[in-house]
């Protein structure tokens, strides 16, 4: 869907399997991939920061939790 254009919808699904705990380690690897080509995108950022923290990856969510707070100051 990215891909697409349609992130919106991509995010949508994106969230609802981060929050289930589903298949963290391909929405993640996606997430990576996706905010290497829109950095500055706060909403990607966001997702990826959740889907670390569903893994328990504290440090990599906290840094990128970080880059969304400077992106939307």
């Amino acid at each position: 869907l990215i891909s697409q254009g349609d992130i919106d919808e991509a995010l949508a699904r994106y969230e609802f399997l981060i929050k289930k705990g589903k298949r963290l380690d391909e929405i993640i690897e996606d997430l990576e991939d996706v905010s290497a080509q829109l950095p500055k995108n706060a909403e990607i950022l966001q997702a990826l920061g959740d889907a670390y923290m569903r893994e328990d990856r504290l440090q990599e969510a906290l840094d990128t939790y970080s880059k969304v707070e400077a992106l939307l100051q």
